[in-house]
């Protein structure tokens, strides 16, 4: 899709200057931070929700990991899978997206 940005011009410069040192094109750069802006914007959106729960809401797996409790049903099944597990889903996965066209 075409559009038209107005971007102050050292600011155009030093866009300018890092696509040739990194060999890209202009519109390929801007997508590329567009992109990795939105993903910065939802990651701090999840972090954020998760710090407002409530301590015993949530389950730490790192400093960078918080995820929310589970209750119900699905609850038990969950708090019993071990890491070695989730290490094989993990590996499955990795094994299945390989197996696609494409490798996605």
């Amino acid at each position: 899709m075409r559009t038209t940005v107005d971007i102050p011009d050292e600011l155009f410069r030093q866009v300018k200057a890092r696509t040739a040192l990194r060999g890209l094109k202009l519109k390929e750069y801007v997508a590329e931070a567009l992109r990795a802006s939105l993903i910065d914007q939802r990651q701090s959106s999840e972090v954020r929700e998760a710090e407002s729960l409530d301590r015993e809401d949530v389950i730490e797996l790192g400093e960078d990991c918080v995820l929310p409790q589970i209750s119900g049903e699905t609850s038990e099944v969950l708090r019993s899978i071990t890491e070695q597990r989730i290490e094989e889903i993990l590996e499955e996965e990795e094994l299945d997206r390989a197996l696609r066209p494409g490798g996605r």
